[in-house]
């Protein structure tokens, strides 16, 4: 098959990938800036997105735009994971395995480097994964499609190791544009004290608890106001996935 072939396949076999994990996918007019198509999150932000056949990046055509890359792992067509990761994110990871290569570094291209998925490169993208990301403690990433109110019935004090995997369940910093997430973050947590219009929707809510329990881990204890904190946070969203709990 030649190349235009297979992105015809490979679009196809992606598309009811995002599509069952609760994503949008919108395809441009032209491949305009490096964009192949945009992808609205169940969380409801939006990606732009390169489709490509393997691990790819090409710092002069892709660097710094903030564009995500899509790839499939090795295997048979729809028996294969996927993979959704900023290029820039990437880029840094095949840069520290290759970037020593004499043919890392292109006259025209600039710093480029394109590769099957391997097993060691597939073990580092894990939180990558589109079907069942990890974070780097290996807890499972989820979307809100993929939530229920019953997994937030907790109570932080007793339940605290249970209250920490589903906390993390999304991964705030990776959820949030360029570096910004730490910055946008600490903002939405100070706002929640102090604006009675607090914008509270799931997504917000969850990005509250992730960045509460970094927090908290830094700082390496949990107060009894913390405790209460957390319930009182666990509480509204549960709410927001079943409003008759």
């Amino acid at each position: 098959m030649n190349n235009h072939i297979i992105e015809a396949y490979n679009l196809n076999e992606v598309s009811a990938i995002f599509l069952k994990k609760g994503f949008m996918l919108y395809r441009p007019e032209a491949d305009v800036d490096g964009v192949d198509f945009i992808i609205q999150t169940p969380e409801n932000n939006f990606l732009k997105c390169q489709l490509k056949s393997r691990a790819y990046v090409l710092w002069n055509k892709y660097g710094n735009k903030d564009i995500y890359m899509v790839f499939p792992a090795q295997g048979d067509s729809f028996n294969r994971e996927w993979y959704l990761i900023p290029h820039d994110t990437l880029f840094q990871i095949l840069k520290s395995k290759h970037g020593d290569a004499p043919n890392w570094n292109h006259s025209e291209f600039g710093e480029h480097w394109n590769t099957p998925v391997s097993k060691n490169l597939a073990d580092e993208l894990k939180s990558f994964a589109i079907s069942s990301p990890t974070n780097q403690l290996g807890n499972k990433l989820l979307r809100n499609n993929e939530l229920t109110a019953d997994m937030f019935d907790l109570d932080a004090e007793k339940d605290w190791e249970q209250l920490t995997k589903i906390g993390h369940s999304l991964n705030g910093y990776a959820e949030l544009p360029n570096d910004s997430a730490a910055e946008l973050m600490s903002a939405l947590y100070q706002r929640s004290h102090n604006d009675n219009d607090f914008p509270d929707s799931l997504f917000n809510l969850r990005l509250l608890l992730f960045w509460k329990l970094r927090m908290l881990h830094m700082d390496g204890m949990v107060p009894s106001e913390d405790y209460q904190w957390c319930n009182a946070l666990l509480s509204k969203i549960k709410r927001k996935l079943n409003p008759y709990v």
